[in-house]
């Protein structure tokens, strides 16, 4: 191999190490960056009755008396969330007999017999279209109480037998 390459070459060489030596020894010029990530969970709110029925039961009323049969539920309640509380609201719909907005149960046997009856929420009259609002603290239940009432007028003449209604309740959010 000719003197000048080697030479060359030599240098080169020399020129790499002395250019590797410097970046090694010498302080980093880049500038140093933190990335701040962050995000937001909103608010999971979604309000449900913990049982999907409730019962309501008048139990065996006796048509010699004179006083309102009475029957009482017990509704409970749940908006689950990560923060804070929930307002919401539950709505409920005719049942399967009504009448003129009059709530009936449906004898089991005679599909022409009905019972009529109402509904109250703390002593209240609950009627068909009125909503009940409220706000609770997520995460915990809330119960509400829901009466009933069978007239002595309705069921003095009633037919002997079993009756029934179903009562769809609506809750939002």
């Amino acid at each position: 191999m000719p003197e000048n390459k080697i030479k060359n070459m030599l240098s080169l060489a020399a020129f790499i190490a002395v250019v590797a030596l410097i970046f090694i020894s010498t302080p980093s010029m880049a500038a140093n960056n933190t990335l701040t990530v962050s995000a937001q969970v909103l608010n999971k709110t979604g309000c449900v009755f913990t049982s999907p029925t409730t019962p309501m039961n008048f139990g065996n009323i006796d048509p010699s008396l004179n006083t309102n049969a009475l029957a009482t539920a017990n509704i409970v309640v749940r908006c689950n969330g990560n923060v804070g509380t929930t307002r919401f609201q539950i709505a409920r719909d005719a049942g399967q007999n009504v009448l003129t907005n009059n709530l009936r149960m449906k004898h089991a046997t005679t599909a022409t017999a009905f019972l009529p009856y109402s509904l109250n929420l703390a002593g209240a009259a609950w009627n068909t279209g009125l909503v009940i609002t409220a706000t609770i603290n997520n995460n915990t239940n809330f119960n509400f109480n829901l009466g009933g009432t069978v007239l002595p007028a309705d069921y003095r003449p009633a037919l002997m037998g079993d009756y029934t209604d179903n009562v769809v309740m609506t809750i939002t959010p």
